[in-house]
C-alpha cells in the first residue's frame, strides 16, 4: 500500500470497515461526488435523495463556505494552523485550508 493512498481501507485496518454499513464520512463523501464510499453509503444518499432532493447542493455550498472561511482565516485573520474535528475521513482531502498558504497545517 502506497503512503499516499488515502482511502477509507488504506487508513486502519480493512478487517474493521463495514462496507455493509453507511457511515456518516463516507455518506458525506458520496454526496459530495468523492471516491471514498460504497454500495452502503449511494444506497443510503439515495433514498435521502428522495426526502432532500438538495441535499447534494447543500452538501456542496456547505464545502464552498468552508473554503471561503479557510481562506479568510489565514488571508485576513493570520491563521496558520486548523484542527479538524471532522467526519474521520482524511485531513484536508478536499483542499479546503491547502490552497490558501503553503505553510497552513492540518493536524491530525
Amino acid at each position: 500500500m502506497a503512503p499516499t493512498d488515502r482511502s477509507p481501507t488504506a487508513v486502519g485496518d480493512s478487517s474493521r470497515v463495514d462496507t455493509n454499513r453507511s457511515s456518516p464520512a463516507r455518506l458525506w463523501d458520496a454526496a459530495l461526488g468523492g471516491k471514498d464510499h460504497f454500495d452502503a453509503d449511494r444506497k443510503l444518499l439515495n433514498e435521502l435523495l428522495t426526502s432532500v432532493p438538495d441535499l447534494m447542493t447543500t452538501a456542496e455550498e456547505l464545502r464552498q463556505w468552508l473554503l471561503r472561511v479557510g481562506r479568510y482565516l489565514v488571508d485576513r485573520a493570520g491563521t496558520d494552523q486548523f484542527l479538524d474535528c471532522g467526519f474521520g475521513l482524511p485531513r484536508d482531502r478536499r483542499g479546503c485550508t491547502r490552497p490558501c498558504s503553503g505553510s497552513t497545517r492540518t493536524p491530525t
